[in-house]
């Protein structure tokens, strides 16, 4: 499935996806969505590829700074390497902040599994904080 841009054709798609997830899940999905999605500088878009159905991005001058993928028993967020040069986010700082949070050394990303609707809005909104004052 390519990926969709605008936060209209991004409502419909989560919408139509997370109805197939577990209501829990889904919940986790679209917290994370939408405080992606509360970016200002940032486009968000949704699709898949290969594997992956479901995913959102968050991109800024055509990099991915963040990817949220549904799977069935959690969310994986992942903060990608464009978002990890910040002053105000970097690897260090999200690793201490988020125990469970693991450094992919291959590809230089954080990833983190989440399954737990307001662990989801606390992440987000840490996250987000940070790359909105790096933004400007």
């Amino acid at each position: 499935m390519p990926y969709e841009a605008g936060l209209g054709c991004v409502t419909e798609f989560l919408y139509r996806e997370v109805g197939a997830a577990d209501d829990q899940i889904g919940r986790v999905f679209l917290a994370c969505a939408f405080g992606m999605a509360g970016l200002s500088g940032f486009e968000l878009r949704c699709g898949g590829h290969g594997y992956i159905s479901t995913e959102v991005r968050a991109y800024r001058h055509e990099k991915a700074y963040l990817a949220a993928v549904l799977n069935k028993k959690w969310v994986r967020l992942y903060i990608r390497k464009p978002a990890l040069v910040w002053d105000s986010l970097d690897v260090p700082s999200v690793l201490h902040a988020f125990d469970d949070a693991v450094f992919v050394e291959h590809c230089g990303e954080i990833a983190l599994n989440l399954s737990d609707f307001q662990r989801a809005c606390d992440v987000m909104q840490w996250i987000c904080s940070r790359l909105s004052l790096s933004a400007t």
